[in-house]
């Protein structure tokens, strides 16, 4: 699997932002019992990219942006500040070669040029892909918030998996109370550190944060 910035599905090396942290998954029976909880499978976990995001700079072109085509601001805020800390010269090469560039840490074959770092154009190709994330991502499910899943697409994937699919591991025939997307799934999560238990933290803590901002 893997995570990483915008498109590239690859952890990146430089970048000073936090869209990718190791972190190990969860039990099976710790996951039962968070999807059985009142919180979900987000329950319980804290926003802290905002803390120290200068994200307001940016306020009028992320509106302006957003609502162009009909994405919520509040995505688009959360998504930097977890990305870039709002850093416009944030960049990371990644192991495939390509690299992340800028607020919204958009993926590209070369390396980060003026054109890609210059604020305007890189949100505006961030809400772009965002858009199509909440597209490809309009599968819904029980107590589990509906952005996550455009979220983990977002953070996601190398290697064309789709993050808010139905899992195949964690079903009812499992012993889960109801269907749950790959990402929330700790059930085979990929091979490496960025792996789907890395996706369903960001997709989670992005959650946490557009909570805050209301």
């Amino acid at each position: 699997y893997g995570g990483g910035g915008a498109t590239g599905g690859y952890p990146a090396t430089t970048q000073p932002g936090s869209g990718n942290t190791s972190r190990s998954c969860e039990s099976t029976q710790a996951t039962i019992s968070r999807l059985q909880s009142s919180g979900g499978i987000c329950g319980g976990v804290s926003c802290t990219v905002l803390s120290g995001c200068n994200y307001q700079q940016y306020a009028s072109i992320i509106n302006t942006e957003a609502r162009a085509v009909g994405v919520d601001p509040r995505m688009i805020i959360v998504t930097m500040c977890k990305e870039s800390r709002a850093i416009s010269t944030a960049q990371g090469q990644n192991p495939n070669g390509s690299f992340d560039c800028g607020l919204m840490q958009i993926n590209q074959a070369g390396v980060c040029d003026a054109t890609i770092l210059n604020p305007t154009e890189n949100i505006r190709r961030g809400v772009a892909l965002m858009r199509q994330k909440i597209n490809a991502s309009n599968q819904v499910y029980q107590n589990i918030p509906a952005e996550t899943g455009a979220f983990s697409s977002y953070n996601c994937c190398a290697n064309g998996t789709v993050p808010n699919s139905p899992s195949a591991d964690c079903t009812t025939a499992s012993g889960f109370p109801y269907a749950i997307p790959k990402w929330a799934c700790p059930i085979n999560p990929g091979e490496g550190t960025y792996n789907m238990c890395v996706v369903k933290n960001y997709a989670c803590e992005l959650s946490a944060c557009m909570r805050q901002l209301q």
